[in-house]
């Protein structure tokens, strides 16, 4: 949960240097950063996210554990809506 808050947090940043860069007619190099930023950072999220889900599924099964498979199946729908996001 506080990964996906530090994620939203950098990407809401990201959107919000966008529209204020375009508003001002600025330069769009600070745009570029940004969204440079938001995208690695997305990237990050998913490759995260994935190996989460890789590990929890796997002691899940395991384990036999039906919250830990459960869990696993939360994770790759955190896969899904970040590739989604991108």
């Amino acid at each position: 949960a506080l990964t996906a808050l530090l994620v939203g947090l950098t990407i809401v940043a990201a959107g919000g240097g966008l529209i204020w860069t375009a508003l001002r007619g600025q330069s769009t190099v600070a745009a570029d950063l940004l969204g440079l930023a938001a995208v690695l950072t997305e990237l990050v999220t998913i490759a995260v996210k994935l190996g989460l889900w890789r590990v929890t599924d796997r002691r899940g099964r395991e384990l036999d554990s039906a919250i830990l498979i459960a869990l696993a199946r939360d994770n790759a729908g955190d896969v899904l809506t970040s590739a989604l996001i991108m």
